[in-house]
């Protein structure tokens, strides 16, 4: 065994697979449209990444009203 993983085999010591999507503002949409066909518990968490102005507001609140899963804001 690879001694960095843990004994479920995934380095990060999760039970359940970690999916990163990201892009840019203009993005947002299709982000939203994936969110929202999406189950409310679908076994996996999702990392959203969007490119954005310092200046520009959070779309945190933007996407959790397009899924029934947990958003956070980090």
């Amino acid at each position: 065994m690879n001694p960095s993983s843990s004994s479920n085999g995934s380095p990060s010591g999760l039970s359940f697979p970690v999916v990163g999507l990201g892009g840019s503002a203009g993005g947002l949409q299709a982000l939203i449209q994936c969110l929202e066909r999406l189950p409310a518990d679908p076994d996996m968490a999702f990392v959203v990444i969007l490119h954005l102005s310092a200046s520009h507001e959070s779309n945190a609140a933007i996407l959790q009203r397009a899924t029934r899963m947990p958003v956070r804001q980090v």
